[in-house]
């Protein structure tokens, strides 16, 4: 590759991990607000390459990312009135396609249920888990949650870690010797080999931060076997997620869902590994606590 691209890419990258690490140093609220960004930019990204050149009308698009936005709120102190804009969101956006001359209403309508699915519902679930890493079962105040100690939204970023350690080792292992394709109808790229040394890594990554003492770093105080399940649990999801969107940009004939982060793509790019595990590992944390 070139060293110039190479640059590029580790610079988009690093800006990239330093806004997901600041924001989840401030605590609930900043992982709110991590999970909000992220939200509106996969929703507005899935809408673009969805709709294609028949792109929805302004109205029905800001509909539909006030939607995500509202649902993403809900787990916080705020729940009703998400619901209700949530709720309302959907209703106006029902009215338009049936009032408005859209001519693909259709499309609007499935385009909206998908981006709630697919982004909504697992970033949702991301700030639900940092609800329940503060305590909070979403009654109480913003401004309890903003006195959080700075690490209590810390397993979140522990479980970003733990995606791109096993991104990476797919990508060097399968690079080296990969030879068997995982799932060569959607993703060519990808082999077996590739899969089991970014499991691998995953796994022994995990364990050795537990090992070495990192429980209280992460807030994240359990056993060896716990840290080791999270680590297959990661694999195995962020390997569904990475098909699951290489599938739809298949279908839709495209490379990258975008080009907002030089040499990675789009932001569904970075994060489609996390829209599948996200909602596991918020599972994880309220049955193990």
């Amino acid at each position: 590759m070139n060293p110039k691209k190479i640059l590029i890419r580790a610079l988009s990258g690093a800006v990239y991990i330093a806004i997901i690490v600041g924001l989840i140093c401030l605590g609930p609220l900043g992982t709110l607000l991590l999970a909000e960004i992220l939200a509106v930019m996969a929703t507005l990204e899935f809408e673009r390459i969805s709709m294609g050149q028949y792109r929805m009308p302004p109205l029905q698009r800001a509909l539909i990312v006030l939607a995500v936005v509202a649902m993403v709120c809900i787990p916080t102190p705020i729940a009703l009135g998400s619901a209700a804009t949530f709720l309302l969101c959907l209703f106006l956006l029902y009215l338009c396609e049936l009032f408005g001359d859209a001519k693909r209403p259709l499309a609007t309508i499935k385009t909206a249920a998908m981006a709630i699915v697919y982004v909504g519902l697992p970033m949702m679930t991301m700030t639900l888990t940092a609800m329940t890493l503060s305590g909070s079962s979403g009654s109480g105040s913003f401004a309890d949650l903003s006195h959080c100690s700075y690490n209590v939204c810390f397993p979140i970023l522990l479980m970003f870690i733990l995606i791109w350690i096993n991104d990476t080792g797919a990508f060097l292992v399968g690079s080296l010797i990969g030879r068997h394709k995982l799932f060569e109808r959607i993703s060519p790229k990808k082999t077996w080999e590739g899969f089991f040394g970014g499991m691998a890594l995953t796994v022994a990554a995990a364990v050795a931060m537990q090992v070495c003492g990192l429980q209280d770093f992460f807030n994240f105080h359990f056993s060896t076997a716990v840290w080791g399940v999270l680590g297959v649990l990661v694999c195995l999801l962020a390997t569904i997620g990475d098909l699951a969107e290489s599938m739809i940009k298949r279908n839709l004939g495209l490379k990258d869902s975008g080009m907002i982060m030089p040499g990675h793509g789009g932001i569904l790019d970075r994060i489609d590994s996390l829209l599948f595990v996200m909602p596991a590992f918020a599972l994880l944390i309220f049955f193990i606590r």
